[in-house]
């Protein structure tokens, strides 16, 4: 398994050490049952990678970073970048989160609001080669902005994108209950739903181990959380037990 922390190659038990040391302290952050995945659930996360349309070899890349094309932004940090000869996933993990602002949300709420209008711009000028009608940024409001640059961020690295919101849960959930399948749809649709851009809902079942009911219950926003949750992460005990998966390709209604 070749594996990067953003573009630089390295072992993947140094990865933990690359993060922001706040990264680990909940137990419910996404990051911890996509390591632990990465970690101990090599098979299911090869079979999920091939089901998306990544059948060559491929590297990963963790917090794969991608600067918006202004002057001043944020770079977008993609969870996992999946990089093949022919393809590139980009896969957003999420577990318990809930669910990010919308575009006329973040721009409002910025100190400069024409500046986040640019940013926008930038995010949305990558998509041009696989819009099938043009797109303003206004027409970009209710998107969610995570989506937007995280999709943006797949596209600036390939002409063959594919892009993936893996939802890590205890029980599947049907495609109409999901904010992140709604977001999807909304989305791959603004876009005039672009075949050369193919969008998947993915849930991975998972079955917390003992390893993590030992962690489960540490108190959040604590660095001493932070460290018993690396701790465990380092562990030979895997965290969950990975039972199933789920893959929904996001179609025209």
């Amino acid at each position: 398994m070749e594996i990067y922390f953003d573009q630089e190659a390295i072992r993947f038990d140094e990865v933990y050490d690359r993060y922001r040391k706040d990264e680990f302290y909940s137990p419910f952050r996404s990051t911890i049952p996509l390591l632990d995945l990465i970690k101990n659930g090599k098979e299911m996360l090869r079979e999920l990678i091939h089901e998306l349309g990544v059948k060559e070899e491929h590297t990963y890349h963790l917090e794969y970073r991608v600067k918006p094309s202004a002057v001043r932004g944020t770079p977008s940090h993609t969870d996992l970048l999946v990089q093949g000869k022919d393809h590139v996933l980009g896969i957003e993990a999420k577990w318990t989160e809930k669910r990010y602002e919308r575009v006329e949300r973040w721009v409002k709420k910025g100190k400069n609001p024409n500046n986040r209008k640019v940013v926008l711009q930038g995010w949305v000028n990558i998509f041009k080669e696989f819009l099938n009608n043009p797109l303003s940024i206004e027409g970009m409001n209710n998107q969610v902005y995570q989506m937007v640059h995280r999709a943006a961020s797949v596209c600036s690295c390939t002409t063959n994108p594919i892009l993936a919101y893996m939802q890590f849960t205890e029980a599947l959930q049907l495609k109409k209950d999901s904010y992140i399948y709604q977001d999807l749809s909304s989305l791959w649709s603004v876009l005039g739903h672009p075949e050369s851009f193919p969008f998947y809902f993915v849930q991975v079942l998972i079955e917390p181990n003992q390893a993590f009911r030992e962690i489960e219950h540490l108190e959040k926003r604590s660095a001493e959380t932070g460290r018993k949750v690396t701790e465990a992460l380092r562990g030979y005990e895997p965290l969950f037990t990975y039972k199933g998966k789920e893959i929904v390709k996001i179609r025209e209604a």
